[in-house]
């Protein structure tokens, strides 16, 4: 959780980054979980002292600076949702690994194997797409499953449902 929702109870898109972040890193860790045992009291003051989560094992340097951006402890610096998916579209088409490249020893298993990896970074775009979210002062926004998707969206969500922006005017 964002420095400034623990804080002071804050809850933006911005802090919402801040989870995105953690999210990449439980993904890349396999499913730990951030700050185990930890009290709340004792988190808080970590992360205004600068500590963040430690780099997982195979995430590539690259993935890590964008936890690393998304944890800024200022939310006005950290990158918006757009910003991410800008940045994870232009990975993705990259001819390049998604995984760290380490030596492997024989019989040594793999936390995480490469096609699961592929899979999970097309989730992960697809999760950025979904919170694209733009409101603004007279308008809300709120998502709706539809059946209808264009070609490119199917591919992306494996055919399933897709979500798209839905806005309504606030009263």
């Amino acid at each position: 959780m964002a420095v400034e929702s623990l804080e002071q109870g804050i809850y933006t898109s911005q802090s919402d980054v801040w989870s995105f972040g953690v999210l990449l890193w439980e993904i890349e860790t396999g499913g730990n979980a951030p700050y185990a045992g930890m009290a709340v009291s004792e988190l808080l003051v970590k992360l205004k002292a600068g500590h963040r989560l430690e780099k997982p094992r195979y995430c590539t340097d690259w993935l890590y600076t964008v936890m690393l951006r998304c944890w800024n402890a200022n939310p006005k610096t950290r990158p918006t949702f757009e910003e991410l998916c800008d940045e994870l579209n232009r990975m993705h088409k990259q001819e390049t690994n998604y995984l760290a490249q380490t030596t492997i020893k024989e019989n040594q298993p793999i936390s995480t194997p490469p096609r699961k990896m592929y899979h999970q970074l097309n989730s992960l775009l697809l999760i950025a797409r979904l919170s694209r979210l733009r409101t603004n002062r007279t308008k809300r926004s709120s998502l709706t499953l539809v059946p209808e998707a264009t070609q490119r969206e199917r591919k992306t969500s494996g055919g399933g449902l897709v979500a798209r922006e839905k806005t309504s005017c606030a009263l």
